[in-house]
């Protein structure tokens, strides 16, 4: 008896019947990530205005970042409570 040509046979092989090869696209994203991080690494490196604009973003990020956390961090008093520091 030949088996009907219609009819798949069932096996299963670890795959979960995915539209995208997941191994694929995490190989493809990490070597997509790592291009656009050496293209901005070469662009500043030739470019010495967008450096100084980049690192000066950089400066300005940082700096407001602290300075929300200085103001909205709470601080213990001598009495063991915690208040906002104003």
């Amino acid at each position: 008896m030949t088996p009907n040509p219609l009819v798949r046979p069932t096996t299963y092989d670890g795959d979960e019947g995915g539209f995208i090869d997941m191994e694929s696209f995490y190989v493809s994203g990490s070597i997509s990530y790592v291009m656009v991080l050496l293209v901005i690494a070469s662009v500043l490196r030739i470019n010495p205005y967008w450096r100084r604009v980049w690192f000066y973003c950089v400066g300005v990020t940082i700096t407001t970042c602290y300075y929300f956390v200085v103001d909205h961090l709470p601080v213990p008093t001598r009495y063991k409570v915690w208040e906002p520091r104003v």
